[in-house]
């Protein structure tokens, strides 16, 4: 049957929305006076109702398993305590509908062991009108649909979290365990239902990572707002003296504030302690760490061989030189004649003698240099000075070499304003000059060689190009190694220490600068010496 009501609006609603209200109950009562009363209230309700009735429990829960009821009006007062056995057929199934439970008069006891069972609220015959029956109705409504939301959020909540990597453990305001999932469980060795109501630092038994603020009193200052916020790498003692390395996180739960109200003032519910397990990140950051020392002990023993190396060969190199400088002295004197006349073959091989002394001697000096370069023992007098000056006094040092081989050598036009450049100036000449020779070295009779400069906003490069055979782009940064040596062809071993360009390198860079090159074989090299340019005042 359909019950209309009487059409009575409560605050807030209006006529036009009066069919949304319809509701159907189940009304089961076995006393026909009574399933009268109550549709004579119903019919009096400002709401609709789709009234199906039912004298006994017999069908009842068959009916509620064949249709959805958005209510069940049950009577305490079945035969043999039926109703109350009825209601707890209907929770213990799982049915999903508020029932309002008709009592008698004056029974607060057995009104209380009903909403134990799992009613959602009682009604006393005796008081019962159209009234209290449309209030007792919508707030069982609301309160069984309020309480279904709240389920299905906590659902979805406890589904969220159980499914994610990272252990999450709740609390509530006094720092007592309320939920753990999935993760948390396998990482501490607590079940969620042995957790709650225990002491977080009970459940996980985390400790600082070394020095640090305890995990209690990180938790104490979240709940009171002292610290909404907290993070610190910890360790956690899990189930067989296990140690893990955690990161810890807790974030404060805040109730709803009032509009107007400082979130740091609205009441802590709780908190979110969220571990991370980092056993991996530990490690590699150790293994990273010992890998970076080990470098570093590789690079101090590397840098104190080197150091060795060059005070050995710094040495040597002084040592050797003292009677190299005696044996050029003696065979000069031996030549000038003043221990009597020589043979033309005898003066041959004083000659042979001598350039023999003098290449050893180069070599020599070639190896101090280098050696103080790499020690780092290189005066330099840095100073503000015209490239193009430099680029005309190299030019004059190589001319008359270059002339004999029938090179032809380009310099460009001077500029209207000075270049200048900060460095050491000798130096910047030596390493010109030594590009130069080598340009004119392994420039075929007839090449071109050319000197130039190419300025920007804050370097200028020099640049010495020129038409040899060029160099095998395998072989390209090997020429600035030590002791490399090419041939003529810049293909093969050559003669000659090896060290120009090692040396050349390491001092454009003690000034800040840089020495590079470009080669295409067969085509020609193009040597660029970058140093920092200075604006002119």
């Amino acid at each position: 049957m359909t019950t209309t009501g009487r059409g009575l609006v409560w605050a807030g609603e209006t006529p036009a929305s009066h069919a949304e209200r319809a509701v159907s109950v189940l009304l089961v009562s076995p006393d026909e006076n009574d399933r009268r009363a109550v549709r004579r209230a119903l019919d009096r309700m400002t709401l609709t109702a789709d009234v199906v009735e039912m004298p006994s429990a017999d069908g009842a829960v068959a009916a509620l398993r064949a249709r959805m009821f958005d209510c069940v009006l049950l009577d305490q007062e079945l035969p043999g305590h039926a109703g109350l056995e009825m209601l707890r057929d209907v929770r213990r199934l799982g049915l999903d509908v508020p029932v309002v439970m008709l009592t008698g008069p004056n029974e607060p006891e057995t009104a209380a062991a009903l909403m134990k069972a799992g009613a959602t609220d009682f009604l006393p015959k005796p008081a019962l009108s159209a009234d209290l029956l449309d209030v007792t109705v919508r707030t069982a409504l609301r309160l069984f649909r309020a309480e279904r939301a709240l389920k299905a959020s906590q659902t979805w909540a406890s589904t969220g979290l159980r499914s994610i990597s990272d252990a999450v453990i709740t609390t509530d305001s006094t720092g007592h365990v309320t939920y753990l999932n999935r993760a948390a469980e396998e990482l501490i060795g607590w079940t969620s239902a042995s957790a709650v109501g225990h002491p977080l630092g009970e459940v996980a038994n985390v400790v600082p990572d070394g020095d640090g603020t305890p995990l209690g009193e990180r938790l104490n200052g979240v709940l009171d707002g002292r610290a909404p916020l907290s993070q610190a790498d910890m360790i956690l003692r899990g189930p067989g003296g296990r140690r893990v390395s955690v990161d810890v996180r807790l974030a404060r739960i805040r109730a709803d504030r009032p509009e107007g109200e400082q979130a740091s003032t609205a009441a802590a519910l709780g908190a979110v302690v969220v571990l991370r397990d980092i056993t991996d990140r530990k490690a590699a950051e150790a293994a990273l760490e010992w890998a970076r020392a080990d470098a570093e002990r590789a690079r101090a023993q590397a840098e104190s061989a080197n150091r060795a190396k060059s005070e050995f060969l710094a040495t040597m190199s002084h040592e050797l030189r003292t009677p190299l400088n005696a044996i050029g002295g003696f065979t000069q004197l031996i030549a000038d004649g003043i221990y009597g006349p020589l043979e033309p073959r005898q003066s041959e091989a004083l000659r042979r003698i001598k350039r023999a002394q003098e290449l050893l001697l180069g070599l020599i000096n070639a190896v101090l240099d280098f050696a103080k370069v790499q020690a780092g023992r290189v005066p330099l007098a840095v100073s503000d000075f015209d490239i193009q000056g430099v680029l005309d006094d190299v030019r004059a040092l190589v001319l008359p070499q270059m002339l004999g081989k029938a090179l032809t050598l380009e310099l460009p036009a001077l500029a209207g304003e000075p270049v200048l450049v900060r460095a050491d100036r000798d130096k910047v000449q030596q390493i010109l000059l030594n590009l130069l020779s080598n340009a004119t070295k392994f420039t075929a009779r007839g090449g071109h060689v050319a000197l130039g400069w190419i300025p920007d906003a804050q370097t200028v490069c020099v640049t010495v190009t020129d038409t040899g055979v060029g160099i095998p782009v395998e072989r390209l940064e090997a020429v600035f190694e030590p002791f490399v040596q090419l041939g003529s062809d810049r293909t093969t071993v050559g003669q000659g220490t090896g060290l120009g360009l090692a040396i050349s390198r390491e001092l454009a860079r003690s000034m800040g600068g840089e020495l590079t090159a470009v080669s295409e074989l067969g085509t020609g090299s193009v040597f660029t010496l970058a140093l920092p340019r200075v604006k002119a005042a």
